[in-house]
């Protein structure tokens, strides 16, 4: 259900507040990173530690260039997700 939601995070009551600004940070690291400003980490300091967004930071990079090496080797469409 979360899933099908994440198009809608920022109206949906499925996702808290800090899940919300969580998702906020991924997309913007992942579509235009030059967005990312002192405003952005401002709303991550309500919700998590220094160290929590940290983590965040390294967590959405690792996955967003694992995204591109499965690109890459084209194994992206090779070994699809059940259901898809």
């Amino acid at each position: 259900m979360l899933y099908q939601e994440i198009t809608r995070f920022r109206d949906s009551d499925l996702y808290t507040a800090a899940e919300k600004v969580a998702i906020e940070y991924a997309e913007l690291f992942t579509t235009n990173h030059h967005a990312i400003d002192d405003s952005t980490f401002d709303r991550l300091r309500k919700h998590f530690s220094e160290g929590e967004i940290v983590e965040l930071c390294i967590l959405v990079a690792r996955h967003f260039a694992f995204g591109r090496l499965t690109k890459v080797l084209v194994i992206d469409h090779v070994c699809p997700m059940p259901g898809t």
